[in-house]
């Protein structure tokens, strides 16, 4: 573990009291100018992080590091490192001036730029020295989005990526400011959490870019756009460059449309056919266009599309694997629906325009509201001044989704309960009742006004029922299809296509799927591959007509390579018309769950279907989770 971190950890377990650089070098058993240098480095990713004085060091106490581990510490400085090298692209910036500032060996910082180019080789970039320079070579289009890059890769691997905005925006401007200032002209728009979050890191970065001297005055299309520019160049006195204005107002044609009139558009042929798509999309999922606004917004778009992909123009800047593992189902939804234009339109559409689809189908898909389940509740009181009903009447206002309360009980008879309850909220002292410590029912005493200290129990008590709810539904349903004969640990196979064909067989022989099932896919991986960089690759169809759920699990013996990653576990899938509820309902938390690189490597180190469903149910329900 990095030196650094060490420190930092032992600072932390010893927060409070002042520890010396001498009893630092003894204790890492290094000199005492390294220990002044290591606590250089730390402050520079983080200012005060921690604090010096005559009696030595200690950490600041105001500083959270819940997120600064070794992992973010060289993120932070792998992001200093490339905004300095970015902003400096002509320039170029002196290899010992920034050792310098980094408190950094010259060889430590030849290692970490080493450890930088292996990261942005996947963008044709690459760092170079050139008379004791470092300088970016690479298309210059991919050096101006590096940046943005980064923050998404960021994101997805779980690290703070608030923090790391907030460091590129400095003490100044603050990232919730942008926020706030973004939602006031987005309010009467259809936004998402998604493309607010986009729009305001796309903001952050241009900010980190922009000029103190208006170089260029770019029209808008997007009439909201240009009300947050102007009013983000006004209240900071920074102006942006005219490629990132370009770029805010195509972020906004993607998602909004000035006008949802489809006459506007000529080609009736071409609004036929996506027509005929939109209805085949309907009767595979169950999705309803009636909503006519949606549909034409969603034409629009595509027609956008179709007009770009002509001109082999397409959309980037997303991240659309960060969209994949945030809306899975959305994600696949879009996969089919790009899957069926580039069959009816005859064109290619790539993952960013997925990516930009699923957040189409995000923004105005109106689904009817899932009902919650309601949880059944008795209240029992002494009887006191018709304190039954007035606990009760604050239950339906605070918890009405969540708790149904069938009875009002009055009077010590706890031990005359017979009926099973979910909850049972009193105002008699639990600890009295030694018939309640052995209800199975879950209890939370109360005073007849909720305390928030007692709403927050009651809370806590509902979150914990639905979770057992959840976990026994999902045990349930995954007994059934995760079995012997299809747990595969140390699979021979070398690549995706080899290991398709053995969950194709697999399926087949127990008569889960047709015989075309292989064929089927390698269409949904030519559409869109089904791995994530977390390691793990979900194979499945474009359309959920198997004639049976069923999984297949494979455990390579040595990582497969999918797509642009290596994965180490993989879980084939075929799912029925009748079971696509409780598919999605399982999927979204589960890509959720294996979005997480930890969890792949421990869900691939079991080494039997026990094993791997037990430990598989203890993530899929960790932190109380439940639908």
């Amino acid at each position: 573990m990095n030196k650094e971190w060490e420190l930092l950890r032992y600072l932390k377990r010893n927060m409070g009291n002042y520890c010396t650089s001498k009893e630092l070098a003894e204790q890492f058993e290094v000199s005492t100018r390294t220990i002044r240098n290591y606590i250089k480095r730390l402050n520079v990713i983080d200012p005060d992080l921690i604090i010096s004085s005559s009696k030595g060091y200690t950490a600041n106490p105001d500083k959270s590091f819940a997120e600064m581990n070794n992992k973010n510490v060289k993120n932070q400085r792998k992001i200093y490192i490339l905004r300095r090298l970015i902003k400096n692209v002509d320039r170029g910036l002196d290899l010992y001036d920034l050792a310098d500032s980094l408190y950094l060996s010259d060889s430590t910082l030849k290692s970490t730029i080493n450890f930088i180019n292996k990261d942005i080789r996947q963008w044709n970039l690459s760092i170079k020295t050139r008379d004791s320079k470092l300088y970016i070579d690479g298309d210059p289009y991919a050096i101006r989005h590096l940046l943005m890059n980064l923050l998404n890769q960021s994101s997805f691997e779980n690290f703070d990526i608030s923090y790391d905005v907030q460091e590129i925006l400095g003490p100044t401007i603050k990232l919730d400011d942008l926020y706030s200032l973004s939602l006031t002209y987005l309010d009467s728009e259809a936004t998402n959490t998604y493309f607010v979050e986009s729009l305001v890191f796309h903001i952050a970065v241009a900010l980190d870019r922009a000029t103190t001297k208006q170089t260029t005055h770019q029209v808008m299309t997007s009439v909201t756009a240009q009300k947050i520019v102007d009013e983000i160049q006004t209240r900071y006195a920074l102006y942006f460059l005219k490629e990132d204005l370009v770029e805010f107002d195509e972020l906004f044609e993607h998602i909004y449309h000035r006008s949802t009139d489809i006459s506007a558009l000529k080609d009736n042929r071409r609004i036929k056919e996506i027509g005929e798509v939109l209805k085949e999309l309907e009767n595979v999922y169950g999705i309803s266009f009636e909503n006519k606004d949606f549909k034409d917004r969603l034409i629009i778009h595509i027609s956008n599309l179709y007009q770009r992909a002509q001109k082999n123009i397409f959309s980037r800047n997303l991240s659309f694997e960060k969209i994949k593992a945030k809306y899975p189902i959305l994600f696949d939804i879009a996969v089919y629906l790009a899957s069926c234009l580039e069959k009816k339109l005859g064109i290619e559409i790539n993952d960013d325009e997925i990516a930009f689809l699923t957040l189409h189908i995000g923004s105005f898909l109106k689904n009817d509201p899932i009902p919650s389940l309601r949880l059944k509740t008795a209240i029992i009181t002494p009887g006191y001044l018709n304190e039954g009903a007035q606990i009760a009447e604050q239950i339906k206002r605070e918890f009405k989704d969540d708790l149904l309360v069938t009875e009002i009980l009055e009077g010590n008879i706890f031990h005359q309960l017979t009926e099973r309850y979910d909850l049972i909220i009193t105002s008699f002292p639990i600890s009295e009742f030694e018939q309640l410590k052995i209800s199975s029912s879950k209890q939370v005493a109360v005073h007849d006004q909720l305390l928030p200290i007692e709403k927050n129990a009651i809370w806590e008590a509902i979150r914990a029922i639905k979770n057992t709810y959840y976990i026994n539904e999902i045990t349930s349903h995954l007994t059934a299809v995760i079995r012997d004969n299809h747990f595969i640990v140390h699979y021979t196979g070398h690549t995706y296509e080899e290991a398709l064909r053995a969950i194709a067989d697999k399926l087949r022989k127990s008569q889960s799927v047709s015989d075309n099932y292989f064929d089927q896919l390698i269409e949904r991986e030519n559409a869109s591959y089904t791995s994530f960089p977390s390691g793990i690759a979900i194979p499945h169809t474009l359309a959920m007509d198997a004639k049976k759920t069923d999984v297949v699990i494979l455990i390579p013996k040595e990582s497969i390579p999918w797509g642009e990653t290596n994965v180490r576990l993989i879980v084939g899938l075929s799912i029925s018309k009748k079971d696509r509820k409780i598919f999605n309902k399982i999927f979204q938390r589960f890509v959720e769950v294996v979005s997480v690189k930890e969890n792949v490597l421990m869900l691939s180190k079991q080494e039997n279907p026990k094993q791997f469903l037990s430990r598989l149910i203890h993530l899929l329900g960790e932190g109380n989770y439940y639908e």
